[in-house]
């Protein structure tokens, strides 16, 4: 329809005419400006117009945005005219961010430059904002036409399928349009062209088809451009090799670009990964490596520059009908089918169906009633059943994704922060049973749920067998596995929803909390590498002697620390000696190969008896070592010395993680409590009174007794242990059946 004006003075009248703009159509703002191009056409009778200059308007208030200039475009001709307005994004949504709402539009005047006679009042409003090409196959296709209950779309949203039109009534776009306007309150629009079950060489340009062609065209409709593509594709090359995959998304984004006249940088591809599937023409391989070909197409995973992993979709519930059906052996008889057709691949459930019941053929049905095979021989009576969808995510799941590819698109445009994924960032071997996951965030700040975590499996030979685990949230970024003892080598692996999950339990799959909505962790896709437990260090028990010597100057000679090794031996040595305030100011090693030093006192109880434990260090080489005691002041008989070994290399840090000391009189036990870990070690020497039998007792590995001799007092156990329960924490006790003096001292080291 167009809207006539007439200018009058001029010798031939000059009557100006306006096409409408389509109520409500969104203009796309150009790359990098918050600004963009409004096209507007219309004819004229009598002398052409030197030109037509437009006005922008507010439609509440009729208050100019962009005062009278000339379009841009051809000069008029041949009765008609055409060009372009430019024209700030807008009218921009108020309110706070996560909510803003947009409450007017503009519309537009035009008139001839002869004479700057008021020539047509637009009487539709429009927007400037930004545009969305949808792209991929059903799962995309569903992303604006599944519906449950979807919210109204919002003010400044539009859509184009061959005409510009209304936001569908689907949950998937709606909830993608909305969020995008509720963060910045800038209009937005799509449009839509999937197809289903198609590989992504059918949908390149260039294919023995028009589904690119149509793609194009709408492109050109809009106005030639728009700045986001949204991609969910796969299903159809899960026997595609990667690097061609990656090749063909890398040209169609580069083609599709083209189209608008943008760099990729400027219209960046986001992706999602796929959902679980039951369909009967895919493996548990495949569908595992097609995620990992999706995720590695993408920036953050170091694939292309300009290609995002927006989520992950493996929380999605897929689509569910209804039917009324009965089954005798493997042959189900539909009577009445709701809500989807049904299809190969679907799984059906009901009050008497056997689990996992699945169609895996058709017989006289192809959809609706009649007779299809299933997997399972079983008898049901005619029931009230409901038949899962193979492949596609139901409508509220197509809401989440709208929500969460919206989130995706407001932080890479740095207006929100965070992307609604979290990863896999790491993984350690804790021992034979026991496995952590790290994770880093993006979006939100903890785990849930708290327990029982599923979709965890481990392996102890590269990826050839498989065991379940159980995990629970150790703390923010930590999941702790449990799983059955396997090897704690570089053989173990761990992987995350592995395959097609055709019965995954969306409940039990590990989400991101405390962001602005739950997002769920990416599926590992391919084998983890936990990093392997380190050596752990055992110390060697070399032997306990008796001293000679005088006063303050003890030794003992030719102590063995065992045969030449490949790199530096710690040494510990533990010292028994009767003293009541004398100390050890010096314990010297002297060893046969390398050079003396003295060794670093860790603990020391004073008293009679006296104990202390040393650590010092001898080259590869040593074989044996004389250690020299200096007291503060004379001893009056001989000591004990108690030595192990620890191959330096083994120790984390060789500096001691604790050390205690405690004496007790007239009692019959005495204890101190050890910080330790599982990868660690605690020495403990302890003495009880003449002729007592001692034991040590609530350790978690017992203490062996190496040196008992019926003198006053009788030594107990100067012994190691690997140990350290769940608090990271031994108590080394010394119970005695005669009641006196009782010591003990002890150090851990990991």
């Amino acid at each position: 329809m167009l809207h006539p004006g007439v200018i009058a003075g001029s010798r031939n009248t000059l009557s100006l005419g306006l096409t409408p703009v389509t109520s409500g159509r969104v203009f796309q703002r150009a790359a990098e400006t918050t600004s963009g191009p409004v096209l507007l056409s219309g004819t004229y009778t009598g002398d052409a117009p030197q030109a037509v200059e437009a006005q922008v308007l507010l439609s509440s208030n009729n208050a100019t945005v962009v005062d009278w200039t000339a379009l841009t475009g051809p000069a008029p001709s041949d009765g008609t005219w055409s060009g372009s307005i430019s024209a700030p994004q807008g009218p921009v949504g108020s309110g706070a961010v996560g909510s803003k709402v947009i409450s007017d539009s503009y519309y537009v005047k035009v008139r001839s430059a002869n004479g700057h006679a008021v020539g047509v009042t637009g009487e539709t409003t429009f927007y400037v904002g930004r545009w969305a090409v949808c792209y991929g196959q059903s799962n995309m296709a569903k992303f604006s036409t599944l519906a449950s209950s979807p919210a109204t779309a919002a003010v400044g949203t539009g859509y184009y399928n061959g005409n510009f039109v209304s936001v569908p009534a689907a949950n998937g776009i709606r909830n993608f349009l909305n969020s995008l306007v509720a963060v910045d309150g800038i209009p937005s629009a799509a449009i839509n062209y999937a197809i289903v079950g198609q590989s992504i060489a059918n949908l390149s340009k260039g294919a023995a088809n028009t589904y690119y062609n149509n793609l194009a065209a709408a492109i050109a409709a809009i106005g030639h451009d728009a700045e986001t593509i949204l991609w969910h594709q796969g299903e159809g090359d899960v026997t595609t090799a990667e690097a061609t995959y990656i090749a063909a998304l890398s040209q169609l984004h580069a083609d599709i670009c083209a189209e608008t006249g943008r760099t990729t940088a400027q219209m960046p591809l986001l992706m999602a990964g796929l959902l679980s599937t039951t369909g009967t023409s895919y493996t548990e391989a495949g569908w595992d490596a097609q995620q990992r070909t999706l995720m590695d197409c993408a920036a953050e995973f170091g694939g292309l520059t300009d290609v995002h992993y927006s989520h992950s979709n493996l929380d999605a519930v897929r689509f569910q009908g209804t039917l009324t059906a009965s089954i005798s052996g493997t042959t189900l008889t539909a009577t009445a089918v709701g809500g989807q057709s049904l299809g190969v691949g679907y799984v059906i459930t009901g009050s008497g169906v056997a689990a996992n019941t699945r169609i895996t053929a058709f017989g006289t049905g192809n959809g609706s009633t009649g007779t299809y095979t299933v997997n399972n021989s079983q008898t049901v009576s005619s029931e009230a059943m409901a038949s899962i969808d193979s492949l596609h995510m139901d409508a509220a799941a197509q809401g989440r994704a709208g929500q969460r590819y919206a989130r995706t698109v407001t932080t890479l445009a740095t207006e929100t922060s965070g992307y609604p994924n979290f990863h896999i960032t790491g993984s350690s071997v804790i021992n034979d049973t026991t496995t952590t996951i790290t994770v880093a965030h993006s979006m939100g700040t903890d785990i849930a749920p708290a327990s029982g975590i599923t979709g965890f499996e481990a392996s102890e030979n590269n990826g050839v067998t498989w065991v379940s685990c159980s995990g629970v949230r150790t703390d923010a970024t930590t999941i702790t596995l449990t799983h059955a003892s396997i090897g704690a080598n570089s053989a173990r692996k761990i992987r995350y929803l592995y395959g097609m999950q055709g019965t995954i339990d969306t409940t039990t799959i590990v989400g991101e909390s405390g962001g602005d909505f739950a997002v769920p962790l990416d599926p590992s896709a391919g084998n983890i590498s936990p990093t392997p437990l380190s050596v752990v260090p055992v110390p060697t028990f070399q032997s306990v002697q008796q001293t000679t010597g005088s006063g303050t100057a003890w030794s003992k000679t030719g102590i063995s620390v065992g045969a030449a090794a490949a790199g530096l031996k710690t040494v510990i040595i533990g010292i028994e000696y009767p003293g009541n305030t004398q100390t050890v100011t010096v314990c010297q090693i002297v060893p046969n190969s390398g050079s003396s030093s003295n060794a670093t006192k860790i603990v020391e109880q004073t008293g009679n008896p006296s104990l202390a434990i040393f650590q010092g260090e001898v080259a590869a080489a040593c074989t044996s070592i004389d250690v020299n005691i200096t007291y503060s002041s004379a001893i009056f008989t001989t000591q004990r010395v108690g030595v192990w070994t620890v191959p330096s290399a083994d120790f984390n840090s060789t500096t001691p993680v604790d050390s205690d000391k405690a004496r007790a009189t007239t009692a019959t036990s005495v204890s101190v409590s050890i910080s330790t870990s599982a990868g660690g070690f605690i020495i403990a020497i302890g003495t009880i009174p003449t002729t007592a039998v001692g034991t040590y007792a609530n350790c978690t590995e017992a203490f062996g007794s190496r040196y008992a001799v019926n003198t006053d007092p009788r030594i107990l156990g100067m012994d190691a242990s690997n140990t350290g329960d769940a608090t990271n924490t031994s108590v080394v006790q010394i119970d005695s059946t005669l009641s006196g003096t009782c010591v003990v001292a002890a150090a851990s080291w990991r």
